[in-house]
């Protein structure tokens, strides 16, 4: 996945600067612009992923939304590359 198609996807516009830093060792780059995730970043989604859903549920109960933009969407980084 190329760092713009991550930003477009994550909303997240310092996509590129993070796969670019790896600081958690989650991405490897595969080619010039290119990155994919590697065992510890597939690990890392799978725990965070179940993050994600308890703060949604414990948002729902509360009447909130868990999205960053408080409209009830998918929030960036809880999305899968």
């Amino acid at each position: 996945m190329t760092p713009a198609e991550l930003r477009r996807r994550s909303g997240v516009p310092a996509a590129a600067d993070i796969l670019q830093r790896n600081y958690y060792g989650w991405f490897r780059r595969t080619g010039r612009g290119r990155y994919e995730l590697t065992a510890q970043g597939q690990a890392a989604l799978l725990e965070y992923a179940a993050v994600s859903v308890r703060q949604r549920f414990a948002a729902a109960a509360h009447g909130e939304s868990s999205a960053p933009d408080g409209k009830g969407g998918e929030a960036g980084p809880g999305r899968p590359l």
